[in-house]
């Protein structure tokens, strides 16, 4: 978790007006909650993150350069997707039938 969240802190420490502490804090977070599973998550937040800046770019031109886009939302969906991947869902939803 903290080896995920390091370099995250970095990037909000020095370009604070790109990427805040609450993303940092939040991969954290997914990594204490998923182990190692968080390399899958943040690699899928990152793919899903660049097709939206795509999008984005190809809807505005290079106007959009000047555009923020949230990552947290990307971050949430990558752990979504490396849970489903390491199996806690189903593991999640048998105990709570159980």
């Amino acid at each position: 978790a903290f080896a995920a969240a390091i370099p995250f802190a970095f990037v909000s420490w020095f370009r604070p007006d790109s990427m805040g502490m609450g993303d940092a804090k939040l991969v954290g977070f997914i990594g204490l909650c998923l182990g190692s599973a968080v390399v899958t998550a943040v690699i899928c937040a990152l793919v899903v993150g660049c097709l939206a800046a795509v999008f984005l770019f190809a809807r505005q031109g290079l106007a959009a350069r000047k555009a923020t886009i949230p990552f947290a939302p990307y971050l949430a969906f990558g752990a979504v997707f490396a849970a489903i991947g390491a199996g806690w869902v189903f593991q999640i939803t048998h105990l709570a039938g159980s």
